[in-house]
């Protein structure tokens, strides 16, 4: 594996479930942004950074059921995650697409 990657590190659609997005591997870290596309009518989102395994938890939500637009956007910018951290989304309305880019490199 490249000792730095840049970019696209993940991406997925996110239904009405929690879905993992990216996961930081063993011996890396990451910087990211978290973007969740609302392909729809009007809904909410969310977006958590969970620990290594588990879906998440009251303290992992960074937004919890924020208002999200028809073919609006929710982000979060310059998230740094440790190994094996994961960003997990849900959109409620069911027709969402996730998206982390950023930099990943050795830990």
């Amino acid at each position: 594996m490249p000792a730095k990657i840049h970019g696209r590190l993940g991406g997925i659609a996110v239904p009405n479930a929690d879905t993992t997005v990216y996961t930081v591997p063993n011996n890396r870290k990451a910087t990211v942004t978290a973007s969740l596309c609302n392909r729809s009518t009007d809904t909410t989102g969310r977006i958590a950074l969970v620990d290594s395994g588990g879906g998440p938890g009251n303290d992992d939500y960074l937004v919890y059921d924020a208002p999200i637009g028809a073919g609006g956007l929710l982000q979060q910018e310059r998230i740094t995650l440790a190994a094996n951290q994961s960003i997990v989304m849900r959109c409620a309305g069911g027709s969402g697409t996730g998206l982390v880019w950023g930099v990943e490199e050795d830990a």
